[in-house]
């Protein structure tokens, strides 16, 4: 080599050699000092532990960087100390350990697409884990732990700093206590971690003490927990992310435990199912809410979405939504504070409330089933509360907002100018129940939940004229409400009831005399009627039946009936059934008399002594009765009236007997 620099790519035996530079120029030459070169042959050492030295550089899989000098394996506990060269697990490097130690001042990298395995566990100050961050860890490849083997009481123990950088993933199965426990320095994580996705990681799947920041970009899943699937013992958390819990697999306990400061920020994404306990219990410190919280969408949880010992507030920003459980919101020894929007689809209870429960200005609470206010409790809503069941109001229930309910027992006060009620089947001038001197503006009753079609007038203060294009019967109507202040505006469903009169008859069938074998009809008028019906009875209107349309009916659903041949149907009582929105109205009875072709008077049967009207026949009256005073009667035939012997007609008899024709 003529250069400065001597390169030797490969130093396999060259053990003992020894290089000197001859440098020359035109006053001579000059050696240099003679340099050893001193090859060391890694050994294969597969169990005990290996220290980093970082003699040759930084690169892990290098055995000379180790001692003794060999590459790590499955069998080796690892510890990294502090030294000049920090180890990385390069690019394409698929590193084992049985456990790694990461020693205070230490730095550990894990490169992109590079990753390690620890199946094990070690003891380091009493605690045992199968990762132990006490210095600096950052990875931006894949650390696996306990995919075959129990990682022990922990499997990632955090003391240090933890940054579990873009497009990482961390995996974390087979721990008896906590798949990562951040117990006493910072984990950071903007990409992704998952825990327990193959084997249960013991009671908590990640338990924080210290601080614990998810960012917008992280992700993290937690499944098969025994006792809660994300625990907060002391320290901030502090969520911008996703963390998602019992999405494949159910926890035995708890979805959620706060003891500590818990915040799940403006962005902040937590989505729970599969917990038998409650799924998120805050049972000391506080948790706070600007994002969003969604428990049961997927699966059931337990008895509890969320069980308050403490404070949880739900900011502005905030949205929770619980549901697939019995009761939503159980806040059993706490304080509640929403601003922002809580939804309650649980069954039978939506929310119970045994101390204090604050639905601040702005806040929307939609409780679809009950909300029980125990006794001596308080809940004041100075927003907008929507309950669509029962309101048990044991307690003290303050309404200074927009409050609307289905039953209640117990008493609501609602005594000051910002307090309504919004009221459903009400009348027209009772849609709003005010508690003062309303200080807000009713912006009017409308037919979509967008409150942009307008259902009809309103006029302040309760005065409702609704539209005439509202269809009958009940409805969901949509009342606009701007609190005083005008920050926020509520839109308040309520049933409302449009009523139509039954069809009225203007027009009702008249009786008919008709002689055999003519046609006939009956004819109605009604009006709110779109259908007709008409029917038949042939014992006196004892039972009626629906006229078919065959035979010598036709027409049977109009407003008139046609009867092409009477003959047969003397006495039958006809009627009109009209239909329309508001219900069904029957006509009047309409009769059919039938005249027969031929009658035949006989005494004594058919003798006649009063005022008996008209005897009449289509062709011919054979008469052999007698007619005795004051009787009075009208013989009447299209062909022919004989009075045969046997009939009389005494003095004082009106008697007058007519050919005429048969209608």
């Amino acid at each position: 080599m003529t250069t400065t620099t001597l390169n030797i790519s490969n130093t396999a035996g060259l053990n003992t050699y020894q290089y000197r530079c001859v440098a020359t120029n035109t006053g001579g030459s000059a050696n240099s000092n003679a340099a050893l070169l001193t090859v060391i042959t890694g050994v294969n050492t597969p169990t005990g532990t290996l220290t980093w030295t970082g003699t040759f550089g930084t690169d892990w899989s290098q055995a000379c960087n180790w001692s003794p000098a060999s590459v790590p394996a499955v069998g080796n506990d690892v510890v990294i100390p502090n030294t000049t060269n920090d180890p990385i697990i390069g690019a394409s490097i698929n590193a084992l350990a049985k456990s790694v130690e990461v020693q205070a001042g230490a730095l550990l990298t894990v490169a992109a697409n590079g990753s390690i395995t620890v199946n094990g566990s070690k003891t380091v100050s009493s605690i045992v884990a199968a990762f132990h961050n006490i210095g600096t860890t950052e990875n931006n490849g894949i650390i696996s732990i306990g995919t075959t083997t129990s990682s022990g009481t922990n499997g990632l123990l955090n003391k240090g700093t933890f940054n579990n950088n873009a497009a990482a993933e961390l995996r974390i199965d087979n721990a008896t206590s906590a798949g990562l426990n951040n117990n006493a320095g910072t984990f950071n994580n903007v990409a992704k971690i998952i825990v327990g996705f193959n084997t249960s990681t013991g009671s908590n799947g990640v338990s924080n003490s210290s601080t614990f920041n998810n960012q917008s970009t992280g992700e993290i899943r937690i499944d098969r927990t025994t006792n809660s699937g994300f625990a907060y013992c002391a320290g901030t958390t502090n969520i911008y992310g996703k963390i998602i819990i019992g999405a494949n697999a159910a926890l035995t306990y708890n979805g959620f435990l706060n003891v500590a400061t818990f915040n799940n920020n403006l962005g902040g994404e937590i989505t729970l199912d599969r917990s038998s306990g409650s799924g998120l219990f805050v049972r000391s410190g506080t948790f706070t809410n600007a994002g969003k919280i969604t428990l049961g969408s997927i699966a059931a949880i337990g008895s509890s979405g969320m069980l308050v010992d403490a404070t949880f507030t739900n900011t502005a920003t905030g949205e929770t939504t619980i549901t697939n459980t019995s009761t939503g919101i159980y806040n059993r020894s706490g304080t509640v504070n929403n601003a922002g929007l809580i939804t309650l689809t649980s069954s039978p209870t939506g929310l119970r409330n045994s101390v204090t429960f604050t639905n601040q200005s702005c806040g929307r609470l939609n409780v679809l089933n009950a909300l029980n206010n125990d006794i001596g409790a308080n809940f004041t809503n100075l927003g907008y509360a929507f309950v669509g069941g029962n309101v048990s109001a044991s307690g003290t229930f303050t309404n200074n907002g927009v409050l609307i309910k289905g039953s209640f027992s117990g008493t609501i006060i609602n005594a000051t100018n910002p307090s309504l009620i919004v009221n459903n089947n009400p009348t027209n001038t009772t849609i709003f129940s005010y508690g003062g001197t309303y200080n807000g503006i009713i912006d009017g009753i409308f037919t979509d939940p967008n409150a942009t079609a307008s259902a009809g007038m309103f006029t302040s203060p309760n005065t409702f004229t609704p539209s005439g294009a509202l269809p009958g019967g009940s409805q969901t109507l949509y009342a606009k409400v701007t609190p005083s202040g005008g920050s926020c505006f509520f839109i308040v469903p309520f049933t409302y009831v449009v009523t139509i009169p039954a069809p009225v008859f203007s027009v009702h069938p008249s009786s008919a005399n008709k002689c055999a074998g003519v046609a006939t009809s009956f004819t109605v008028a009604a009006a709110n009627a779109s259908s007709y019906q008409w029917q038949i009875s042939t014992n006196g209107s004892n039972n009626w039946a629906n006229v078919a349309a065959s035979g010598i009916y036709t027409n049977v659903t109009t407003t008139t009936l046609n009867i092409s041949n009477v003959t047969g149907l003397n006495g039958n009582q006809y009627r009109c059934v009209a239909t329309g929105a508001g219900g069904s109205t029957n006509s009047n009875v309409a009769t059919l008399s039938v005249i027969p072709a031929t009658l035949t008077l006989v005494s004594p049967t058919d003798d006649i002594n009063t005022n008996a009207g008209t005897k009449q026949a289509a062709q011919t009256i054979t008469a052999t009765n007698k007619l005795t005073a004051p009787a009075s009667v009208i013989y009447q035939a299209g062909n022919a009236i004989m009075l045969s012997p046997g009939f009389v007609a005494d003095n004082g008899v009106i008697f007058l007997s007519q050919i005429g024709g048969c209608n």
